[in-house]
């Protein structure tokens, strides 16, 4: 398992749909995405990569809203790969909820076109135990550490960068001993 810490950024025009689309993601595990969201997963993600899930949306228009609400990684072989018609049915809330908060998501699996899947190993944070972390922003000249906008996907967290830390105490707290073995 290597030491970065992706944070994948849930958000959408939609707002009304992020409490709906983020549930389903760490429930199911499953991340259906645009081709351009798709390929920017392709790059850098590996499988058994530590993640957190990002609640989106702006501040202060959910309690999550700028929240981490649950970690994990991302899954063994095959994680990311084309998203295929029978995935549509295979993981049909995900599917459903991904064409509500997504416009110009294809509509019908046979119009599936260049879309992704990424499959991850996800634990929603235990509730009475650990609150969900805010995600600071704003560290003077660190562009990435700005408010998470449409279009951002995935951002890296190294060990030493601002926030690495408070976010792989946060992690180990959420993961269970023994979940996300590589």
């Amino acid at each position: 398992m290597r030491e970065v810490i992706w944070v994948v950024i849930n958000t959408t025009h939609n707002i009304r749909y992020i409490k709906k689309l983020v549930d389903e993601r760490v429930r199911s595990g499953v991340d259906m995405m645009y081709p351009k969201r798709f390929r920017q997963a392709g790059k850098p993600l590996s499988p058994r990569d530590r993640v957190v899930m990002h609640f989106g949306g702006p501040a202060g228009s959910h309690p999550n809203a700028q929240h981490l609400v649950a970690a994990g990684c991302v899954g063994k072989e095959n994680a990311i790969r084309q998203l295929r018609p029978d995935d549509a049915n295979r993981f049909r809330p995900s599917w459903d909820s991904t064409v509500q908060a997504y416009d110009r998501f294809p509509r019908s699996p046979a119009d599936i076109n260049g879309e992704g899947i990424m499959c991850y190993e996800l634990y929603p944070r235990p509730r009475q135990t650990v609150e969900p972390l805010a995600r600071r922003y704003g560290q003077p000249k660190l562009e990435r550490y700005r408010q998470p906008r449409l279009g951002d996907n995935f951002t890296p967290l190294h060990p030493g960068e601002p926030g690495y830390a408070d976010v792989d105490e946060w992690w180990r707290r959420v993961v269970p001993p023994g979940g996300c073995v590589a």
